[in-house]
């Protein structure tokens, strides 16, 4: 089995199909009736359950994980079970959580895989799986949901993620466990591989995640400001 490689052939090739499912699955069903786009969306949300369930299983029964070292306690396991919910229940603010986390966090996660052999190996597509189908879920709801986020959205995305990542830090030092990767890096080349060693990562890390997450904001933002131009120029004329 080969060892990954961030720029080799068939990465490209497997992120390459990854994304184009990602984008255009979903505006295969932007025609169609409300009834099958709420049926594909309850579809994409029973796969990401499925998905986690069956990672927990695996992880326990077959790699041999401790419970501790097991439970969906990772920032795109948040992602997944956020979007999933939203795919069922349409609640916004869902959404928002899962917009923001899921872009960045399983963005990187598709582009950097957590991965030290390379495909076909079961790590590697599974991680690919996985992590594609919260960016399927996160795709769906901005083409068939119309939702979006907005620019006010992002101080309280901040303020309870900070929340929430001091509860991990709680959690990782009762259990010992290693989740969001506040204490060891994850395996292969990532962006934790450029940073400091852990916990002191975390110094350079956190002010970079607060800059990714404007960075995902920012084409809405254009959006938003050309509207606004086109706007003023109707009033102007």
């Amino acid at each position: 089995m080969n060892k990954f490689e961030l720029l080799s052939i068939s990465h490209f090739l497997v992120f390459s199909i990854c994304l184009c499912t990602i984008i255009f699955l979903p505006r295969l069903f932007r025609n169609s009736d409300q009834k099958v786009i709420d049926f594909f969306s309850y579809l994409v949300a029973f796969l990401i359950f499925f998905h986690q369930i069956r990672v927990t299983f695996v992880d326990i029964v077959v790699n041999d994980f401790r419970l501790a070292d097991a439970l969906p306690l990772h920032l795109c396991d948040f992602s997944a079970l956020i979007i999933a919910s939203y795919l069922i229940t349409k609640q916004r603010y869902l959404f928002v959580f899962a917009f923001f986390w899921g872009v960045t966090g399983a963005g990187m996660s598709i582009l950097t895989p957590d991965a030290e052999y390379a495909f076909p190996a079961y790590d590697y597509l599974n991680t690919m799986y996985g992590h594609s189908l919260i960016l399927l879920g996160v795709s769906v709801a901005l083409t068939l949901h119309k939702e979006r986020p907005y620019l006010n959205d992002i101080p309280k995305l901040i303020f309870y993620s900070s929340i929430l990542l001091a509860a991990i830090y709680g959690i990782n030092e009762l259990l010992d466990t290693n989740y969001w990767y506040l204490n060891d890096r994850p395996h292969g080349t990532n962006i934790i591989s450029l940073m400091p060693d852990p916990p002191i990562h975390m110094l350079v890390l956190y002010p970079v995640a607060i800059c990714f997450i404007y960075f995902v904001y920012l084409p809405f933002y254009v959006q938003d400001k050309r509207q606004d131009f086109h706007s003023f120029s109707k009033e102007v004329n």
